[in-house]
């Protein structure tokens, strides 16, 4: 496993620095999402490729100009499909991401996190 497990005190302190990759759908994702997030939407690369997810998730990364040597947290509603996503994007050799494992429901519990709504282009 290259993928590091972070909690919400390191997605704070980097939200300036590292892309940070929601993996929700975009109806979850236009309700309210960390600031900055990139929507990746899972259930959208699931059906694009359900031969290959790991190579699709690949291409989609790749589209959102995330490389496999490019730093970035990886999230979603409770954390299982987004360490799903590291675990595929690992067998490629990603080797930079970062697991948040509490993801959106960890983030949105605390009030002092901020918050962003609304879509944005999502790379899927």
């Amino acid at each position: 496993m290259a993928y590091q497990t972070v909690g919400a005190s390191y997605v704070m302190n980097h939200l300036d620095v590292l892309s940070v990759v929601d993996v929700r759908p975009r109806s979850m994702f236009a309700q309210g999402h960390i600031p900055g997030a990139i929507n990746v939407p899972f259930d959208e690369v699931q059906a694009a490729g359900e031969d290959d997810m790991a190579v699709h998730y690949g291409i989609a990364f790749d589209a959102a100009g995330i490389g496999k040597h490019d730093p970035a947290i990886v999230s979603c509603q409770a954390g299982m499909h987004a360490q799903m996503v590291c675990d595929m994007l690992d067998s490629l050799g990603f080797d930079s991401l970062k697991w948040y494992k509490g993801s959106w429901q960890d983030w949105a519990a605390d009030p002092s996190h901020p918050q962003q709504t609304g879509a944005v282009p999502a790379h899927a």
